[in-house]
């Protein structure tokens, strides 16, 4: 995907992400659901590896020229929401896109 294609897709995400979250407040439903209650030391392990993870995953873009030879967009998007989930930050379809590293 070019970055043209990739910029329209995070807009109109960003789009229905604000429709969700019109429908979300004005029903009342909390969209973004607490973590299970697990021992405190395991999530924060989880955190740590996530973090750690995302960042070797965005270090090794530093010695390959090639952005398709580990492109796994979903995979740095979801790794990036987890860290923000434990972080209690509210993240819009748009940052998670940009976020990912395979988006140059």
């Amino acid at each position: 995907m070019n970055k043209n294609v990739i910029k329209r897709l995070a807009e109109t995400l960003d789009s229905a992400q604000h429709i969700l979250e019109e429908l979300r407040l004005s029903s009342g439903c909390d969209s973004y659901p607490k973590l299970p209650n697990l021992p405190e030391s395991r999530h924060q392990v989880a955190y740590e590896s996530a973090v750690r993870m995302l960042a070797d995953r965005r270090a090794r873009n530093n010695y390959f020229t090639d952005p398709d030879m580990f492109g796994e967009p979903a995979w740095d998007i979801l790794l990036d929401l987890y860290i923000h989930q434990f972080q209690n930050d509210e993240v819009s379809v748009k940052a998670a896109c940009v976020g990912s590293v395979s988006i140059r």
